[in-house]
């Protein structure tokens, strides 16, 4: 009997001191609260898989009333000039919106198969009030489309940033960025259509969003990351199509950027964005260096070029092992 209390009072001893560390793994985004609730659920032996699996059959179930539904509205769009008219789109779109919005705000729960689907259904409201905006501002008042991208942009941004504010996930943080982008296109195109008029400000879009990612600013922190370094290489990819030496310089800069940043934070996922993007740079990087300003380019250059990148990237992934190693055997971790 004493040996049960003891082992018992162990227990509880090692549940207090692990709360204080997932406190910490949750604020510093390693974990999120839902992880760390199911760990304190283990460490309890509370945990319920039949709960679960339940939550596994409802996240199946509402994606596929979220696909029927999509697909009746879509046919009852696309033959709106026909049947239900302008106004009636209008209706379905702003009753769509009115239903995804009611189900995200209804669903209270942890369970990440849950959380899923809430994800989904604030990210399809965010893009049937588009809808909404487009039908009403391009039909009812026939703007221009650049009228058009501006107030969709406008719109859904606001409202996707109140959707997020209420409940930070990947769903909403995805559409408060495209709501962004879009604003910033739709703006831009009010001046100028040139491609590097409106690449550069994606460009500083998309650091500034991984710039709040990594201060804990934004949420959720990692697919944060991976969208701002995504948004970055997708404004350079722009100036590629005005100037092949412009595009391919600063995109091979900010790839560089990428790998060795995400390197000196051990992210993996921010090296792999950049070194697809030096894939994607580097042939249009050597063609400028050269002199080559077309598309065409240098065939051994660019052959160069990636091997150059291999190297680079190679060099990185062993330089990360060596400093691992270092720090385990100065952590003592390491023996003879």
């Amino acid at each position: 009997m004493k040996r049960r209390t003891l082992v018992a009072t162990d227990q509880v001893s090692s549940r207090d001191a692990l709360e204080p560390w997932l406190d910490r793994w949750v604020a510093g985004g390693v974990i999120t609260s839902r992880q760390a609730e199911l760990i304190r659920s283990f460490e309890a032996g509370t945990a319920q898989p039949a709960t679960r699996r339940i939550a596994i059959v409802v996240e199946v179930l509402g994606y596929v009333g979220l696909a029927l539904g999509a697909t009746g509205i879509t046919l009852a769009i696309a033959q709106s000039d026909v049947h239900v008219g302008t106004g009636g789109a209008l209706v379905l779109l702003a009753l769509a919106t009115a239903c995804l919005l009611t189900g995200f705000l209804t669903i209270c729960s942890d369970d990440p198969a849950i959380e899923r689907l809430a994800s989904v259904l604030g990210f399809l409201a965010v893009v049937s009030l588009a809808g909404v905006v487009v039908v009403f501002v391009g039909r009812v008042l026939d703007a221009a489309p650049e009228l058009v991208a501006t107030a969709v942009g406008g719109a859904c941004t606001i409202f996707a940033w109140w959707l997020w504010a209420r409940q930070a996930r990947v769903g909403q943080e995805v559409a408060l960025l495209g709501s962004a982008i879009t604003t910033l296109v739709g703006g831009t195109l009010w001046m100028t259509d040139d491609a590097t008029a409106i690449g550069l400000p994606i460009i500083a879009l998309g650091l500034a969003w991984l710039w709040l990612c990594a201060s804990g600013r934004m949420r959720p922190v990692r697919s944060g990351q991976l969208l701002g370094a995504l948004t970055a290489l997708a404004g350079a990819e722009m100036l590629v199509g005005d100037s092949l030496t412009v595009g391919g310089l600063v995109g091979t800069g900010l790839a560089v950027a990428l790998v060795v940043w995400g390197a000196r934070r051990k992210q993996g996922m921010l090296v792999g964005t950049g070194a697809v993007g030096l894939l994607l740079f580097v042939p249009e990087g050597v063609r400028a260096l050269s002199g080559n300003d077309d598309h065409n380019g240098t065939p051994v250059g660019v052959a160069v070029g990636l091997f150059a990148v291999g190297v680079l990237v190679l060099a990185i992934a062993l330089g990360i092992a060596r400093r691992g190693r270092q720090r385990d055997i100065e952590n003592g971790s390491l023996r003879g």
